[in-house]
């Protein structure tokens, strides 16, 4: 079950970023590298659909943890979206100059 909760938030995350704004989006700026990584040598500016990334969110408060059924729907926002840019280079050999 957990995992299955976790796929589909991961597919929720994905199809909320984008290269462009979009009519909802907002940019989240970033450098990114491997964790062991002592400097992170890349930059790149991710938009995610407020709409989608809200969408996650609340699925993510409802079939989640117990304890994210507390939080506010802005702070696990805040979380999926560090989420994203602190896993962002595994994504970042497929992404890189090109469209997402």
């Amino acid at each position: 079950m957990a995992n299955a909760v976790a796929t589909t938030t991961v597919e929720m995350l994905l199809a909320a970023m984008s290269c462009h704004v979009g009519d909802d989006g907002f940019p989240t700026g970033f450098f990114y590298g491997p964790p062991d990584a002592w400097h992170k040598g890349l930059g790149t500016v991710v938009y995610f659909s407020e709409s989608k990334i809200v969408r996650a969110a609340l699925y993510v408060r409802k079939h989640g943890p117990t304890y994210l059924k507390h939080l506010a729907v802005g702070d696990i926002r805040k979380l999926l979206t560090d989420f994203v840019v602190g896993n962002y280079w595994h994504l970042s050999d497929e992404t890189f100059l090109q469209a997402i």
